[in-house]
């Protein structure tokens, strides 16, 4: 049995036990490129010869910060639009060599905007209220006071902000009052928000 949680899970004491917990940290870039390699490979048939070519792993890290799910996401989004590719010839993961232009620039130009997109479709699951916090923290800024939030108090902000807090993972407690976005690539999306509304 597999179990993944955001939280600390209340396990009861008959199977403590047996438990193994494994915490997930974002990747080193040598990480990175054996997962992007993976997503290439049918499940469970990792070519161990397959390399990423160097400019698409500082180009996806550079985006993601090592953060498993955004590298997936911006890696399955670049294989759609057909801006990285498996060169079966040469075994090799790269920036298709047909696109016109500068295609690591493309590349850099392209993912945030893409990227805000598949975080937005990830955080539109989140209910009204939260996302409603998440906004407000955004206009914070990358770091913030929780009491900020307590003047919200009458509007349910806080509270929210607690429940985002709590169970997704978004923010790291710097001291006992300060918060700091995880990810600016989230930070940015909710940003992207505000900006278009």
């Amino acid at each position: 049995l597999i179990s993944i949680a955001r939280k600390e899970l209340d396990i009861p004491k008959s199977l403590f036990a047996m438990t193994v917990p494994i915490h997930l940290n974002k990747m080193q870039k040598s990480d990175m490129k054996s997962f992007i390699r993976s997503l290439f490979c049918e499940p469970g048939m990792i070519d161990k010869n397959m390399r990423v070519d160097g400019d698409v792993a500082d180009c996806i890290y550079e985006c993601t910060k090592g953060c498993p799910l955004f590298t997936e996401r911006v890696v399955f989004w670049a294989m759609r639009k057909k801006i990285i590719e498996l060169d079966e010839s040469r075994n090799r993961v790269v920036i298709n060599s047909t696109l016109n232009g500068d295609p690591i620039g493309r590349l850099r130009g392209l993912l945030p905007a893409q990227l805000n997109e598949e975080i937005l479709e990830v955080l539109n699951n989140l209910p009204h209220q939260e996302m409603d916090a998440l906004k407000v923290a955004c206009c914070l800024g990358t770091m913030f006071r929780i009491e900020r939030f307590e003047a919200l108090k009458y509007e349910g902000f806080y509270e929210s902000l607690l429940a985002v807090i709590a169970s997704h993972g978004i923010f790291d407690k710097i001291d006992v009052e300060h918060y700091k976005w995880k990810h600016i690539a989230v930070f940015e999306a909710v940003e992207s928000i505000i900006i278009s509304n």
